[in-house]
């Protein structure tokens, strides 16, 4: 009997170390912490509200992103769109194709992510610089987090 409820104890132990944390962030959102040291969004959220001015340019369409993170360099193609009163960028990604919200930050900064095949996912922090070119910074996420460059153009 003893030796059974120790073996169930150490199951439950290590089922508990081993499993994903969830979280909640300040406005609400919540976000699942991984045992790797990546987290994603929970049910992904939609866009916020943009600021009351807006944005400089319109950035709907087509977009090639370009990048440097680490030792690596990349491209992928994406489309940003309005959703629900903000902007979605729909990331064309090695694999599949995923749906991230846009954060207007104000009328020429905008924060989004996206998937990298080597460098996992990448939070961007961009400058809109003219209706068809923005740049900034990219950066990984996990234990191991690198950032780096990326300008965006216009199709």
């Amino acid at each position: 009997m003893r030796k059974n409820f120790i073996l169930v104890l150490i199951i439950m132990l290590a089922i508990a170390a081993f499993s994903a944390i969830t979280a909640t962030t300040e406005d609400g959102r919540k976000v699942v912490l991984n045992n790797n040291g990546t987290w994603e969004w929970l049910n992904n959220p939609q866009p916020g509200p943009s600021p009351s001015g807006g944005l400089a340019y319109d950035i709907t369409g087509s977009w090639t992103i370009s990048f440097t993170v680490g030792i690596f360099d990349e491209q992928f193609d994406v489309e940003i769109m309005k959703q629900g009163g903000g902007y979605t960028l729909l990331w064309h990604g090695t694999f599949e194709d995923k749906k991230y919200p846009i954060t207007v930050v104000n009328e020429r900064e905008l924060q989004f992510q996206g998937k990298s095949f080597h460098n996992g996912v990448l939070n961007f922090k961009a400058t809109i610089e003219s209706a068809s070119s923005m740049y900034g910074t990219a950066t990984s996420s996990g234990a191991f987090s690198k950032t780096g460059s990326f300008k965006a153009v216009r199709q």
